[in-house]
Formats: C-alpha cells, sequence, structure tokens
C-alpha cells in the first residue's frame, strides 16, 4: 500500500517542480541613466533608473568673485578681481567712477555667444540713485585696436545706461556712439567710449569721457 502511494505522489512532484521551473525568471536589464545629455549617461543602461545628473552652469572657479558652489559645468563667466582695473566717465556731467569693472564674453545665449559685455557702476553723490553703464560689442572676436566702432543699432554694438529704475539705450542717430579699443590681449581691454542715448519719450542722457582700462573679461 505505502509503494502505491509513493508511485501516485511521483507524478505530482514532478509537476510542481516544473511550474515552479518555468516561473524562474532572470532579469537581462540593466539600470542606469538612460539620457545622452545627462553627465552620467550610462550607453550600456536598457532601463532608466531615474538617476540621471544634468549640468547647473555657473563659475566653478573658487578664485573668482562671481565663484557659483551649486555650478557643475563651468560657463566661461568667471569675473576677477583686478586691482589695476578702472571705468569711468560722465553722465550728463555728473562722474561715475568704478575700480571694480566687470567684463566677460557671452557664452550662455546663442543669440549672443562671443559678444563682449562690458559694465561700470557707481552711486551717484548727495545719496541718488545708482548708475550702471554697459558697453556691448559684437563678435568681439573680430575687433582689432585702435578702430572705431559704432554703438547703436545696427550698428557694431550698443550701451546702455541705468539711472535707478530708467534705462537709456543707444539705437539710431542722434542716440549712437563711438567705442575704441587701445589695447586688447587674451584677457583684457582698454579703451575709450563716447554716446548719447534716450529713455523712450523721457527724455535722454549724454556719456562723455568715457575710458576703461585693464579690464578682465
Amino acid at each position: 500500500m505505502k509503494r502505491i502511494l509513493i508511485l501516485l505522489c511521483l507524478p505530482m512532484l514532478f509537476t510542481t517542480c516544473k511550474k515552479e521551473e518555468n516561473n524562474y525568471y532572470v532579469s537581462s536589464a540593466v539600470y542606469g541613466c538612460t539620457d545622452p545629455n545627462a553627465l552620467n549617461y550610462n550607453p550600456n543602461a536598457t532601463q532608466d533608473d531615474s538617476s540621471c545628473v544634468y549640468c547647473v552652469y555657473g563659475c566653478t572657479d573658487t578664485a573668482a568673485i562671481n565663484y557659483m558652489p551649486t555650478a557643475t559645468c563651468d560657463d566661461s563667466s568667471c569675473v576677477y578681481f583686478n586691482p589695476t582695473a578702472s571705468f569711468s566717465c560722465k553722465i550728463d556731467g555728473i562722474q561715475l567712477s568704478d575700480s571694480s569693472p566687470i567684463g566677460h564674453i557671452i557664452t550662455t545665449n546663442p543669440a549672443l555667444n562671443g559678444v563682449l559685455e562690458i559694465s561700470g557702476t557707481s552711486n551717484l553723490p548727495n545719496g541718488r540713485v545708482m548708475n550702471t553703464v554697459y558697453l556691448t560689442i559684437y563678435n568681439f572676436s573680430s575687433v582689432t585696436e585702435n578702430t572705431n566702432l559704432t554703438l547703436g543699432f545696427p550698428a557694431d554694438g550698443f550701451a546702455i545706461v541705468n539711472i535707478g529704475i530708467d534705462e537709456y539705450i543707444t539705437d539710431s542717430p542722434p542716440y549712437i556712439g563711438i567705442i575704441n579699443f587701445s589695447k586688447i590681449t587674451s584677457n583684457k581691454v582698454s579703451g575709450t567710449f563716447t554716446f548719447d542715448a534716450h529713455f523712450g519719450t523721457a527724455g535722454a542722457c549724454s556719456v562723455t569721457e568715457g575710458s576703461f582700462s585693464d579690464v578682465s573679461y
């Protein structure tokens, strides 16, 4: 009788084992970041695991005055303190002087890549609002020394004056100007400028005796 019971159970055992064997599955997926635009893209990954890491653009040089600790990809925007630099001009006869002017080549805006921007800022006398002058030059890599460039639109570049919340800009005559680079090195520029700008129909301003020296970019 025992032999008969064992013989009857054997087919059930084999059937159970076969089912378990058929249900066994080995995954062939390779987990990782599948986005080629990510910093940690894994070309061997077949299934994304949400681990992709992307660039945070900014200045990554700790020696720069605009160092961005959260940046993971440098965008060439670093600005360095230069004790010999200077920027000065007169806005309607009122002096603007900046011993720490800023210069940089724009690389993050496709429409403005290769543009040089120089700016100088100072407070007006008697507690009045801050003034900032921006000088923007297109295709700076092709600019040569001692050549007069026009500030306007369309032109070689343009200039902007911020007086408080008012923004004066060069565009068409008579609101145009001239900038001339007396020295251009691989990382510094010097030169002179003068221009007239206007703020819609609210008025105009005249910027004279403008100069900048050893501005890093």
